[in-house]
């Protein structure tokens, strides 16, 4: 065997090394890609569940604000009848409530048909208000002699609407509306506070159960 035959025999085995090396490399490059494929998904998965963590965190933990009660009273006041809704507002969440504002408006309007509200302001009370705490709002107004004919006949309705705004313990705005219409009391009697009815309700409450009226 000449030199040169000892020469190709040796570049044919490095030929054939590095190709064995090539094809080593390749699948230890496809199971790196792989390894870092699953660590990727993984992180992907821990970040999703630390966030789902902290939204319910933050569910359980935060201040609901809502009306509980919502009622309708027909004072008289010479021989004029003046209609006021009071809306008893409270935080049923484990943690206060901030820059709270609020309202609440009482108007006539046909039946089966609200009538056009004002745009609700964008702030208002500015106020703290803790776990179970509660403030109430008011708002009255005077009706015709022909508006309480109407009313008594059915053919008007009183509607209330209410919004709520403020800012919970995490920071995030929050903010709840409602729109609520009723007749005039079957008794005929003024003072008697009626069933009230809801007609809409858009609010932010993460899932939270809105709480019936008492």
């Amino acid at each position: 065997m000449t030199s040169d035959d000892l020469i190709a025999l040796a570049t044919c085995a490095l030929v054939v090394v590095g190709i064995v090396q090539a094809i080593i490399f390749g699948f230890q490059w496809n199971i790196f890609k792989k390894q870092k494929e699953v660590f990727e998904e993984q992180a992907k998965q821990l970040k999703k569940t630390v966030e789902q963590m902290q939204i319910a965190e933050q569910r359980e933990l935060r201040g609901y604000v809502f009306p509980k009660i919502v009622e309708i009273s027909f004072p008289k006041e010479d021989s004029i009848v003046q209609p006021i809704v009071t809306a008893t507002i409270v935080n049923f969440g484990k943690t206060p409530a901030f820059n709270l504002y609020g309202g609440i408006l009482l108007a006539v309007g046909v039946k089966d048909q609200a009538p056009p509200f004002p745009p609700h302001p964008t702030s208002g009370i500015l106020m703290t208000l803790p776990p179970t705490g509660q403030i109430s709002l008011e708002h009255q107004i005077s009706l015709t002699q022909v508006q309480l004919t109407e009313l008594v006949a059915g053919e008007l309705k009183l509607y209330i609407h209410g919004f709520i705004g403020y800012s919970d313990s995490f920071n995030n705005q929050q903010f709840y509306e409602f729109t609520q219409f009723h007749g005039f009391p079957d008794t005929g009697v003024f003072g008697q506070t009626p069933n009230i009815a809801f007609i809409s309700d858009s609010n932010q409450t993460n899932g939270k159960v809105f709480p019936k009226n008492s």
